[in-house]
């Protein structure tokens, strides 16, 4: 299954050392998510790719929260700030019950060496980011609608030396 994985610059160098544990959150294209959507199911017709753009979106504003929490423990990591998603094909099930219809789990480890597309947010949106993070707390929808509309950019995971 092809997974988003929500995660930040800060958290990036765990993540190549360890890779991802089996019950780690992440985020793809479900029949849950085609069902809320009324999309037609993954696989079928030519939904996948609307179905993947919004696991993607949801794992940039998963990012956008782990980027506000990185903050209040003061562990921005590098400068400019980033959301970060990384996409692989991984073992995972729906989560399902309450969660996001796009939230799956891990039910293998992840290797960092799996991962085929980083996603992140470039120079220029950099400072809107910043604008995000610091009214995440107190303004939730303000902070996601300051990034709506803005998408990640692609880079092989080499980029990221």
């Amino acid at each position: 299954m092809r997974v988003y994985l929500a995660t930040t610059p800060a958290r990036v160098a765990a993540l190549r050392r360890d890779g991802v544990p089996v019950g780690t959150e992440a985020y793809a294209a479900t029949p849950a998510l085609a069902q809320a959507l009324d999309l037609p199911a993954p696989g079928e017709e030519d939904a996948d790719d609307d179905l993947a753009e919004v696991a993607v979106a949801t794992a940039a504003e998963a990012s956008l929260l782990l980027l506000a929490d990185d903050a209040a423990a003061g562990a921005d990591g590098p400068a400019p700030v980033r959301r970060v998603v990384l996409a692989a094909d991984a073992r995972a099930r729906p989560l399902g019950g309450d969660a996001h219809p796009a939230t799956v789990v891990l039910t293998a480890p992840l290797r960092f060496a799996a991962v085929d597309t980083v996603m992140a947010d470039d120079d220029v949106v950099a400072e809107r980011v910043g604008r995000a993070v610091a009214s995440v707390e107190t303004d939730h929808e303000r902070a996601v609608r300051l990034l709506e509309n803005t998408p990640l950019s692609w880079f092989h995971p080499s980029e990221l030396d």
